[in-house]
């Protein structure tokens, strides 16, 4: 519905109402219906010179039933309803966050990518046992932490199934996801990928996942989408949604600034209903320095590399089981020093789980290499080596990473034993 104003909205912050001070409209059609499910919405593209609409593809393995099929059908739906002016970002928990595309305007990169996702059975079948979803919900505040860089209302369309009853609530983790969410402009709009799930009548209910995945999708402004096995409707949802949005300025001045608040919006236009996040957090410079660190470690491809490049050197001619890892310091380095530059970083498995840390100061001149360490005893199998370079004084930090691949010697290769990549 465009067309509303300030007086159109009542805002209140853990209760409390607090006076909207200004209100951004983001409006490209009028009156769009609801799409039904094996259709799309009747939307034209985005106007030329505006920002587009972006959508982050999220397939969560350790909660999906039958990836191979979900992550096919979801490549069907992109493929028939994707518009040039939307972009996409393709990611994945598995269980560690993992960026298989990074954003691009137009679906060729990521369908490209979700067709290498589908051969990838070392991704999504891997040893997802767990005791509490405690690290799904690490993985999550990751995503919307990264996705805080990238500038405009977003829609996260999480692709999983069965949540297990593991005896917490996880109130607290919902809350934190929600007000991450509202700060990030994100919106999660979870899709049940297991279609017409018949329910399983165990103890503690159903475990076909509606239940948390409508809650994440209420509390950050979303929808949900089950009992269907088209799973491109939450990408038509989206689609039409993101075409009338409203931006609502306002000042906070509370004293503990890292502090989830309660968010109640209310418009009193005939026919009008307000769907939003139900929390946000305002976030020290300290935190949100914090969260943009890790979550550069996890998802590199979103941030600037500043002109940094790294460099991984085996340590002997027959074998890459221990590797020296070099950055590149960037021609213009002098003009940047200020003291307190670091370089962190680490060497994971494509699975995410990290075998190696590193952290060293940048006292290097420019152009040159800087040794940050080695790794040794490593497994034979494709690795990943990212160095996040930040200061105190620096929000946004920079980012470069290397994917290389570990190969044992034929005296050594008898060693390797057939364990699962995942914890």
């Amino acid at each position: 519905m465009p067309g509303l104003g300030r007086a159109d909205f009542e805002l209140f912050v853990d209760g409390a109402p607090v006076g909207v001070v200004s209100v951004d409209e983001s409006c490209d059609v009028s009156r769009v219906d609801d799409p039904r499910a094996g259709r799309g919405p009747a939307l034209p593209d985005a106007a030329a010179g505006g920002r587009p609409p972006r959508f982050v593809h999220v397939f969560d393995y350790p909660h999906l039933e039958n990836p191979y099929e979900a992550i096919a059908v979801a490549r069907s739906a992109l493929e028939r309803l994707e518009r040039p002016s939307d972009e996409h970002v393709v990611a994945a928990f598995s269980p560690g966050l993992r960026i298989e595309s990074p954003p691009a305007r137009g679906a060729a990169a990521a369908i490209q990518a979700l067709e290498r996702m589908r051969s990838d059975r070392t991704q999504y079948h891997g040893a997802y046992d767990r005791l509490t979803e405690r690290g799904f919900f690490d993985a999550l505040r990751q995503l919307l932490d990264v996705l805080e860089v990238w500038p405009g209302a977003k829609v996260v369309l999480l692709y999983s199934g069965p949540f297990r009853a593991d005896g917490f609530d996880h109130d607290a983790a919902h809350r934190d996801v929600a007000a991450r969410a509202s700060r990030a402009r994100v919106a999660l709009y979870t899709i049940d990928a297991g279609g017409m799930r018949t329910p399983r009548g165990f103890r503690y209910g159903d475990l076909g996942g509606p239940r948390t995945l409508a809650r994440l999708a209420v509390e950050t402004g979303g929808r949900l989408t089950s009992h269907t096995n088209d799973l491109g409707l939450g990408y038509a949802r989206a689609q039409r949604d993101l075409a009338c949005r409203y931006t609502l300025g306002f000042y906070d001045s509370a004293a503990n600034p890292d502090r989830p608040r309660r968010l109640t919006i209310r418009t009193h236009r005939a026919g009008a209903r307000v769907v939003h996040a139900a929390a946000y957090v305002p976030r020290s410079p300290e935190e949100r320095r914090a969260g943009r660190l890790d979550g550069a470690l996890a998802a590199p491809e979103l941030f600037p590399n500043g002109g940094f490049a790294v460099e991984i050197e085996p340590l002997a001619p027959d074998t890459s089981t221990a590797v020296r890892i070099r950055l590149r310091l960037p021609a213009d380095w002098p003009d940047r020093v200020g003291g307190e530059w670091r370089a962190v970083g680490r060497i994971a498995r494509r699975t995410g789980v990290v075998v190696r840390r590193f952290d060293a100061p940048l006292d290097a001149a420019s152009g040159a290499w800087l040794d940050l360490g080695e790794a040794r005893d490593l497994w034979a199998r494709p690795h990943r080596a990212t160095v996040v370079v930040g200061h105190p004084g620096a929000e946004t930090p920079f980012a470069v990473w290397t994917d290389f691949e570990v190969r044992r010697s034929d005296v050594d290769r008898g060693d390797q034993s057939p364990q699962s990549d995942n914890p």
